[in-house]
């Protein structure tokens, strides 16, 4: 069986992996038993929302889920509007009903792509996410791992749903400026910017990972620091 895509679930106890096929481009969701797959709840309307691939084996394909319930579907958190669309991207997170019903935990999945030939040039595509090393307003940096080097790297991942208000008011050119003036420095002591993922819905910057902590942790444990110990930091 070649397939385009899946769902797999967060409770797979209770619920079962649902599986794309390549020989078909639309499936629909919902509590409807002729449907293609049966989410049998009451809270699920009888048609709840329609995925579709573009057909198309490139990585610029795209694969959209529409809503067409009372109750919601959400992409990683976010409400889709009743009959809007939303584009997937691997690792996102679906669900199909709002974060507020107890229950919610067991209709949440995880898309994969899985599209028979060349996969996007994605984050997830390219490297496997681990632990948290902090997080910001705006931004959260993980550890991470290149999937084939095997070497690990820190990501800093700018969700650009938290910078909308900030994007509006033309914030988002310091995050420009950030990436273009890490792409030119290059210092020993500085993590050097390896690459960037500019995607849907968040932007991703792939930096070398330093495991002695933050220079500003340094600081406040040293407290003042003399000449001969900037100095080497500096040059």
């Amino acid at each position: 069986m070649r397939l385009w895509g899946s769902l797999v679930p967060f409770d797979r106890v209770h619920l079962s992996r649902m599986n794309f096929e390549l020989e078909k481009l639309t499936y629909t969701i919902g509590r409807y038993r002729g449907h293609d797959f049966k989410l049998p709840w009451s809270a699920i309307c009888k048609t709840h929302c329609i995925i579709e691939w573009d057909g198309l084996d490139t990585a610029e394909s795209i694969v959209k889920i529409t809503d067409l319930s009372l109750h919601g579907t959400y992409v990683n958190g976010k409400v889709i509007e009743k009959k809007k669309c939303a584009v997937l991207l691997d690792g996102d997170e679906v669900s199909f009903l709002s974060c507020c019903t107890e229950d919610q935990f067991q209709y949440r999945y995880t898309y994969r792509r899985l599209t028979y030939g060349r996969h996007p040039d994605t984050l997830n595509s390219r490297y496997k996410l681990g632990k948290e090393l902090s997080k910001g307003a705006y931004a959260t940096v993980f550890k991470a791992q290149h999937r084939k080097e095997r070497r690990v790297y820190a990501i800093k991942v700018i969700r650009k749903d938290s910078l909308y208000d900030f994007m509006i008011s033309g914030g988002a050119n310091i995050y420009e400026r950030e990436i273009a003036v890490l792409e030119t420095l290059l210092h020993p002591h500085i993590c050097c910017l390896t690459e960037v993922f500019h995607e849907t819905n968040k932007i991703s910057l792939v930096m070398e990972y330093v495991a002695g902590g933050h220079l500003w942790q340094y600081m406040v444990h040293c407290g003042t620091m003399g000449k001969y110990i900037v100095r080497p930091i500096c040059s």
